[in-house]
């Protein structure tokens, strides 16, 4: 498990993450969301080792990186949101230099660069200068030198910022492979919907403190038991009078009309008496559907909207 005791981070005096717990489970892919300035970046660059705490503690699979962190930085990735490339240095040779920063050479390091050349799709572009790749492609073989030494956890800033609705979907996909082998991945990204299909728990950070952390399952389910939306179709002939009555139900908290539906959000989480309400009122009802909690509806309800 990764660890955050009152971990706390300024610069020159101006507070970027404030204090915070967090518990990232083993084996899990975790997803640490929040607005911009909200101090996502400086806890991933302080759980990789890169910068110190002002105060506090941070564990990384039982190491305390106060104490251990270069044991820690054997089975740790990190992989930043920005990075660049040599020219005129191909793909192989990229990560070469890199395998060898990790101590790897000879045999092993052949076959690290060409185990994570085929993870990450790259081998067809293997022998190809790395700085003139798609933007998508150079992403993937950021990930592949992070996964060059094997570690055991990885810590990803935003792999999917900037790329195309193509690359985003590959992106996913390699990260859910990596759960699948058992790393533990923590990934920070304001596309709320590619985290939402890739982790299992996430935390929301804003201005410098975890203000909800725990598993989708859960957060979904609190939020549902606070209000619930559902979508309900009724014959054209009886759309106008029945959006207004539900309108007028005290439960709801507002009704449109949307694609010929009618759309409310509810203040509790029963609809049964809205559908109540139509029949009793002669309104047949053709169809009812509810809205799953989102992870963007999640974090619009935890956060205020302000950044540090």
């Amino acid at each position: 498990m990764i660890a955050l005791e009152k971990v706390t981070k300024s610069y020159d005096g101006k507070v970027a993450v404030d204090a915070i717990d967090l518990a990232v489970p083993a084996g899990s892919v975790f997803g640490l969301i929040g607005p911009n300035g909200a101090g996502k970046t400086t806890t991933l660059k302080m759980i990789a080792t890169l910068i110190k705490p002002d105060a506090g503690r941070i564990t990384v699979l039982g190491l305390d990186l106060g104490r251990e962190a270069r044991a820690a930085r054997r089975i740790l990735g990190y992989m930043p949101d920005q990075f660049g490339t040599f020219r005129s240095v191909s793909c192989v040779e990229y990560l070469e230099f890199f395998g060898r920063a990790h101590g790897l050479r000879g045999a092993d390091l052949g076959h690290r660069v060409g185990a994570v050349l085929e993870l990450t799709d790259l081998g067809a572009v293997r022998d190809e200068a790395a700085a003139a790749l798609s933007t998508g492609m150079r992403q993937r073989l950021c990930l592949a030198k992070t996964l060059l030494h094997d570690p055991r956890v990885l810590v990803l800033d935003e792999p999917a910022s900037g790329l195309d609705p193509r690359a985003r979907i590959e992106i996913r996909s390699l990260l859910k492979e990596l759960g699948r082998m058992g790393k533990t991945v923590i990934v920070s990204s304001h596309i709320l919907a590619d985290l939402e299909e890739i982790c299992s728990d996430v935390a929301i950070i804003e201005r410098g403190k975890v203000v909800w952390g725990g598993s989708l399952a859960e957060a979904r389910k609190e939020l549902r038991a606070q209000r619930l939306e559902v979508a309900v179709e009724v014959p054209e002939e009886d759309l106008v009078r029945a959006a207004e009555l539900v309108r007028g139900l005290e439960l709801v908290e507002r009704a449109e009309v949307v694609d010929g539906k009618i759309v409310a959000k509810l203040r509790g989480p029963d609809g049964n008496r809205l559908l109540e309400a139509l029949i009793g009122a002669g309104i047949e009802i053709l169809g009812v559907s509810q809205e799953r909690a989102s992870l963007e509806a999640i974090f619009l309800e935890r956060t205020k909207g302000v950044v540090s």
